[in-house]
């Protein structure tokens, strides 16, 4: 008889791109999952589980609270159900602009833990920072509030950063390089890949792209991993010189013109569009793709 598969609950993490704290909590605080058990008590899911995390993500997704979820998966057949959705994300932007309009780094940190112990860091990315973020960079009135905010976006996400990458030793490595302009999305964007057990070097806007392949060579890495945010086709003419000789998956995220996107994909680069949860997704699926994972 042929054994299933079973994974580890940090290879399920990197399998589905939810971490282990968020998996623990939907299966202890509202039973959506319900993995096996080694002898010593360790979580072992199966290939079943994966389909019922990515069908509670579209949930989620769709606007369905947690309660409302348990009664989906507990009674499928009861359709009324589904039409009951809300606005999950209303209520924790709308604290984290009182706490910012306070200064409140504590306020802003305590709802930033809620959704990133309950939701994955790619949706709390999506549907949480990005708007607080598109928020306070189109209210120049809030110049205040918007140096706050961003100090305190930057300051959390390299803690999260550190931590979750000193995890992730043995982990295939992937170069994060980008503008100045650009560091706190390209932080952001590590932190949803170091997620899917990857390991980060994060270079920011202080790795000119001569050196990639050096970099590459001597640290082993898996992946390149910029950011370009609407480049002349004069800085790509001069990028793709050296992209072109980089045998590792290339992944560039960000506005990019229809024209350069093109000229980047006659080089084997794979353009991510500028959407965060999209781009973490074709990022997971090429590198299963590329290392048969």
């Amino acid at each position: 008889m042929k054994t299933k598969k079973l994974f580890p609950i940090r290879e399920f993490g990197a399998l589905t791109g939810v971490n282990a704290s968020t998996l623990r909590a939907w299966e202890r605080r509202y039973g959506l999952i319900k993995p096996e058990r080694t002898p010593k008590g360790h979580r072992l899911f199966k290939q079943e589980d994966v389909h019922q995390v990515n069908r509670i993500k579209q949930l989620i997704s769709d606007g369905h609270g947690f309660a409302n979820i348990k009664k989906i998966i507990d009674s499928p057949e009861d359709s009324r159900i589904d039409s009951n959705v809300e606005d999950l994300w209303e209520e924790p932007i709308r604290k984290a602009k009182t706490a910012v309009s306070d200064f409140s780094y504590t306020r802003v940190d305590s709802v930033f833990n809620n959704m990133s112990s309950l939701y994955p860091i790619e949706m709390v990315s999506e549907k949480f920072l990005m708007p607080l973020l598109d928020y306070y960079s189109d209210n120049q009135e809030l110049e205040a509030e918007s140096g706050f905010f961003n100090k305190w976006l930057k300051t959390r996400l390299s803690s999260r950063f550190h931590h979750d990458n000193s995890l992730s030793n043995n982990s295939k490595k992937v170069i994060f390089t980008s503008s100045p302009q650009s560091e706190t999305n390209l932080m952001l964007m590590s932190n949803m890949i170091i997620a899917q057990d990857y390991q980060a070097l994060f270079f920011g806007s202080l790795l000119p792209h001569k050196y990639y392949q050096a970099v590459i060579e001597k640290s082993a890495a898996k992946a390149l991993f910029i950011i370009l945010e609407q480049p002349s086709k004069e800085d790509i003419d001069q990028l793709a010189k050296t992209l072109h000789e980089i045998n590792i998956p290339i992944f560039v995220f960000g506005k990019i013109d229809k024209n350069i996107e093109n000229l980047l994909e006659d080089i084997n680069v794979i353009v991510l569009g500028n959407n965060n949860t999209i781009a973490a997704n074709i990022f997971r699926q090429q590198m299963r793709h590329q290392y048969h994972e």
